[in-house]
């Protein structure tokens, strides 16, 4: 018997391109389809997982193009197809060549640290005030949709004043977090993503590394001290300072997500939840961002807490803690 059609879509490196196009129109055009941004990568991850380089690379030439023509600017094209589907198609390939997942979630983490901080650094030294100009590229999109709404709904004075106020204040805020919240929110889409790609490889003959469990998961205990470093750091500090440390410690609190993640994958094994459920608070995670703060929190105080002994059968504490 064939295996159902989803699992084969990185036999043909072509086709996975522009499915990855695919993924990408539907979820910039429709937005109730916006979900399927969280799956750009997986088909660049299944056809490096199942292609030598000089094969799999045929798969960034439609989804490179496509995006092209989705917007002339040349500079959106290229981020999207270096860091949604050439870096998946070369973490596809160190599945192939034998790579665990957890050295790709590594690899990951370190490189999205260190462009976010070579990027603000660099902002830093040649004088740009990075926050400012966020800010600045975000204010033509409030006017816009502050002169549309005049225009079509003819909205009152009052409405007006405390639509702006509002987003303003959302620009004031996105302005400061912004690069982190772009690199998190990428690392967690590819990690995720690297995580589906080895079992769906798995499950297709694809000789792949052995599953690591995510129960066991844990996040090095050194990390936690970057975290406070930068959280210190945005504390007692004004300006650029103050915008290093909030970025930096936005993204290093994000391994801390697959920690808590593991607490509830623990949970749900030893009491044995029924799949169904767990997909379903899978999905959640999707769609419930306060989830995702509630794993992030979960995670960095069982640094400490080490809350998966008090249901786990070994009560020992890890080696290290």
């Amino acid at each position: 018997m064939n295996p159902p059609w989803w699992k084969e879509i990185g036999r043909h490196p072509v086709a996975a391109g522009f499915l990855g196009l695919a993924f990408l129109l539907l979820s910039t055009r429709m937005p109730l389809l916006m979900p399927l941004q969280f799956f750009l990568p997986l088909p660049f991850l299944l056809a490096g997982g199942r292609h030598e380089l000089r094969r799999a690379v045929w798969a960034l030439l439609p989804f490179g193009v496509g995006a092209s023509l989705l917007d002339g600017n040349l500079l959106y094209p290229a981020i999207m197809s270096v860091m949604f589907a050439a870096v998946p198609l070369a973490f596809g390939i160190s599945l192939r060549n034998g790579w665990p997942v957890t050295l790709g979630w590594s690899l990951l983490f370190a490189g999205g640290g260190v462009l976010l901080l070579g990027i603000i650094l660099g902002s830093m030294l040649f004088g740009l005030d990075l926050q400012a100009a966020l800010q600045a590229s975000m204010e033509p999109v409030r006017d816009h949709l502050l002169a549309d709404m005049q225009e079509k709904a003819q909205a009152e004075a009052l409405l007006l004043a405390q639509t702006r106020a509002f987003l303003d204040q959302m620009i004031e805020t996105l302005s400061w977090v912004f690069p982190s919240a772009f690199l998190s929110t990428w690392f967690l889409i590819q990690s995720g993503n690297l995580w589906m790609a080895r079992n769906v490889l798995e499950r297709t003959g694809q000789d792949v590394p052995k599953g690591e469990g995510l129960s066991d998961f844990r996040v090095p205990f050194f990390l936690v001290w970057a975290v406070i470093a930068f959280g210190v750091l945005a504390m007692v500090t004004q300006g650029s300072g103050r915008f290093l440390g909030v970025n930096m410690l936005l993204f290093l609190t994000m391994p801390y997500f697959f920690q808590g993640l593991a607490i509830i994958q623990s949970l749900f094994l030893r009491y044995t939840l029924h799949p169904f459920l767990r997909g379903l608070f899978y999905a959640l995670l999707i769609v419930r961002l306060e989830l995702n703060l509630i794993l992030i929190l979960l995670g960095l105080f069982d640094t400490w807490l080490d809350v998966r002994k008090y249901f786990n059968r070994a009560d020992a504490d890890p080696p290290g803690r």
